[in-house]
Order: structure tokens, then sequence, then C-alpha cells
């Protein structure tokens, strides 16, 4: 169980933010009773985002609700995202974290991490999205925590091949506790 509301709310346009291409949206595995999104639909949703960008920024984000955002396929428009900040942790910003923080019907990621070292990422959670959740955006990324956090109702982009909530292209950074669950 986990809640999705929060007191304070970012949100897309309740109107412009949906997809147009979401008539055939459910497609079935041969194999099994399991649906996904269809191949070539849903990619064109366009949500708000939120971004934390270059070297002197400082992110805080703590019980905040993110609806109808991210924008499929647009590299960078991810709902919450550190942009290239460097080593936060050498900057005395040991307090660049998002915590206590809820991001549902997502049209492209959650959470993004890119050339940003030291952010702390704990208790959050997704719901609805397309793509991965957790992400690290080019494998440099270092010294982060991402803890106790969970996904939920992940659908991958295209045709179902891994509906993993967190994308690990570096192992030095921690991750603890953190919960993935892909279903239609």
């Amino acid at each position: 169980v986990s809640l999705l509301s929060r007191n304070i709310v970012i949100q897309g346009d309740e109107v412009d933010s949906l997809p147009t291409d979401a008539d055939n949206y459910i497609c079935y595995d041969k194999d099994s009773a399991s649906s996904y999104p269809c191949q070539n639909s849903w990619l064109t949703g366009f949500g708000g985002h939120v971004i934390v960008h270059t070297a002197g920024s400082q992110g805080r984000f703590s019980g905040v609700e993110l609806q109808r955002v991210g924008q499929t396929n647009v590299l960078g428009r991810y709902p919450l995202h550190f942009h290239l900040i460097g080593n936060v942790t050498d900057q005395n910003y040991a307090n660049h974290y998002v915590r206590d923080t809820a991001v549902h019907d997502s049209y492209f990621r959650c959470y993004a991490i890119h050339g940003t070292q030291g952010v702390k990422f704990t208790q959050n959670t997704a719901y609805n999205v397309i793509g991965h959740c957790y992400f690290l955006e080019d494998g440099v990324e270092e010294n982060n925590e991402l803890s106790y956090n969970q996904a939920a109702h992940i659908h991958p982009l295209g045709s179902f091949q891994n509906p993993s909530n967190q994308e690990i292209p570096n192992g030095d950074n921690f991750w603890g506790q953190t919960l993935a669950y892909y279903t239609e």
C-alpha cells in the first residue's frame, strides 16, 4: 500500500498533457495473460517536469506529489531531474534530497540523476509510469543513495522486454530496499 497524494502538488495540464495516441493501447503477451502498452502507442504524453540544473543549484523536495508529468521520449524531460550539478557533497550541499515524494501518471520515467553525485532519494513512490523510474542517466553518477523507494504499475516503452523500475549503469551508488512491481 502506498499513498500517492501529497499537500504540495505539481501537475501537467489536465487536458493537454494526455497522450493523443492511446486508442489501441493494450497488447497481450501471446504466452500469458499479461498485457502491456502496445508499441507505437502512448508516445505523445506531454506533462510537466522539474529540473534542478547546473552547479550551485539546490534541490530539496519533501512531501511533493507530481502528476501528469514527463514528456515521452524527450531527453531530459523527466518528472524530477537532477541535471549536471556535479559533486554536491564537495560543495557542502549535503542536503540535496527527494524524500516522501510521489510520482504518478508519468509519461516518461520518474526520478532521474544525471551527472550528479551525492543526492539522496528515499521513501519515494511511483505509480503508473512509462519507462524506468529510478534512473541514473549516464553511468558516471556516484555516491547517491536510493533507499526505501517503491515503483508499481510500470510500463516499458515499446514491446515488453524488462519491466525494471530502475536503470543501474554504475554500481558505485547505494541501492537499498527498493521494491518494483509490474502489472496490467
